[in-house]
């Protein structure tokens, strides 16, 4: 939201972001209690404060049957993955154990092909 000197100063309070946004099955482990999936890639957007005791680049949350996901992955590499996009089969993520259903994403990998 805009304050009301940025407003009037002309000044931009609002910028544009990019999502990409991954939805899914959960496949390993097996019968996962959360057995769907959402990824969002989120441009540039910090989730984690940097004096976090586990360094991580984003963090997940599950609900229902639900696990949800946000990582914030650089400007610069955005381009790339909304190219190779509709050609990711896997998503490999790794993250802290869930803990009051939540947990932070330490690091993920998009794959082309299933090993």
């Amino acid at each position: 939201m805009a304050t009301r000197r940025e407003v009037s100063s002309g000044e931009d309070a609002i910028q544009e972001f990019a999502v990409l946004i991954f939805k899914g099955t959960v496949v390993c482990p097996e019968e996962f209690k959360y057995p769907e999936i959402e990824i969002q890639l989120v441009e540039g957007v910090a989730f984690i404060p940097k004096e976090s005791v586990t360094p991580s680049i984003g963090s997940m949350s599950a609900n229902g049957r639900l696990l949800s996901v946000y990582v914030s992955v650089p400007v610069e590499r955005i381009k790339t993955l909304v190219s190779v996009a509709p050609h990711v089969l896997v998503v490999d993520l790794h993250a802290s154990p869930l803990h009051y259903r939540r947990a932070l994403v330490v690091s993920i990998q998009l794959d082309t092909e299933v090993e």
